[in-house]
């Protein structure tokens, strides 16, 4: 049985953004899973299926819209 790993919630800004990205790359290899919470400034690409909330289109869709919105958009936080 694996012996789980303690949840580690790091607070990124501009002043330590280098640093811990660094830290980043050298704790990757030993995990199964990282996730990075990052907020946008909203959307500007919307689904072009009238009244289709972004949670009923198909996964391939979603990420299709998600991503055009993410690479569009400034990062905010």
């Amino acid at each position: 049985m694996e012996i789980a790993r303690p949840v580690i919630v790091r607070e990124v800004w501009a002043h330590n953004l280098e640093k811990e990205f660094a830290l980043i790359r050298v704790a990757l290899p030993g995990c199964r899973i990282a996730a990075i919470d990052t907020e946008f400034p909203g959307h500007i690409f919307k689904s072009q299926v009238d009244g289709h909330l972004i949670a009923h289109l198909p996964p391939a869709e979603t990420y299709e819209l998600m991503k055009s919105n993410i690479d569009a958009l400034e990062i905010i936080q």
